[in-house]
C-alpha cells in the first residue's frame, strides 16, 4: 500500500477573492513543505459572500481554476494540471476500505451515468463525499441521489439523514437539494480564529 500525506486547509473565506487566494496560497505552500502531496480545501475558497452567483466561475478556466492549476505545478512534484478531484477520488477509490467508503455505479446498457460515494457520519448520518453523474441526460443525477438513498436506507437501518454538499445559497443548486424533499436544511456557520491585539 502507498502512503501519502494529505494536508486539509480550512480557513474563512471572505469577500475579497485576491486576498482568499492569496491566503490559500500561503497555506498550500506550507503543506507542501511539510511533504503533503494532496491537498483538501474548502468550497467557495475564493469568495464567500451574499454575491455568491457573482463570482461564480468556469471550470476548467476560470481565474481560481487557472490560479489553483500554477499552485499546483508549483507544489506538486510531477503535476502538469489541476485534477484535485480526480486524484481525490483515485486515492479514494484505492483506499476504500481504510476509508470506510462504500458506494454505487448507475449503469444503462454500456454507459456510466453516475456514482456516488459516502460514509457514514455519525450513527444517524450518512455523508456523501463524492457524487457525480451525466449532467447530458435528463434525470442521471436524480436518479443516482435516490438509488444511493435507497442504497444506505437498506444497507445501514439506523442512518436517518443523508448529508449532501452545500448548496451555497445558489438557485440552481437550492433548486436541486430542494427536489430531494430534505427533512431540513442545516444553517451553515464558519468559525474564525481571532488573535487577541498585542
Amino acid at each position: 500500500m502507498r502512503r501519502f500525506s494529505i494536508a486539509v486547509i480550512q480557513m474563512a473565506s471572505g469577500q475579497d477573492p485576491e486576498e482568499n487566494l492569496q491566503a490559500l496560497s500561503a497555506f498550500v505552500r506550507e503543506a507542501a513543505r511539510r511533504g503533503a502531496s494532496a491537498a483538501a480545501l474548502p468550497e467557495s475558497v475564493s469568495y464567500r459572500g451574499v454575491e455568491m452567483e457573482r463570482y461564480a466561475e468556469e471550470v476548467p478556466g476560470g481565474p481560481t481554476f487557472q490560479r489553483l492549476s500554477a499552485l499546483a505545478r508549483e507544489t506538486v512534484r510531477g503535476l502538469s494540471s489541476l485534477d484535485d478531484e480526480h486524484n481525490a477520488l483515485v486515492l479514494a477509490l484505492e483506499h476504500l476500505p481504510a476509508l470506510g467508503l462504500e458506494g454505487i455505479v448507475l449503469r444503462w446498457q454500456d454507459t456510466l451515468l453516475g456514482f456516488t460515494l459516502g460514509a457514514p457520519l455519525t450513527e444517524t448520518i450518512f455523508d456523501v463525499h463524492f457524487e457525480r453523474a451525466r449532467g447530458e441526460v435528463q434525470g442521471a443525477y436524480p436518479a443516482v441521489n435516490r438509488s444511493f438513498a435507497q442504497y444506505v436506507r437498506q444497507r445501514h437501518l439506523q442512518v436517518r439523514y443523508l448529508d449532501r454538499e452545500d448548496d451555497m445559497g445558489l438557485p440552481g443548486l437550492r433548486k436541486a437539494k430542494l427536489s430531494y424533499y430534505p427533512d431540513y436544511l442545516q444553517v451553515n456557520y464558519c468559525a474564525v480564529e481571532t488573535r487577541a491585539p498585542r
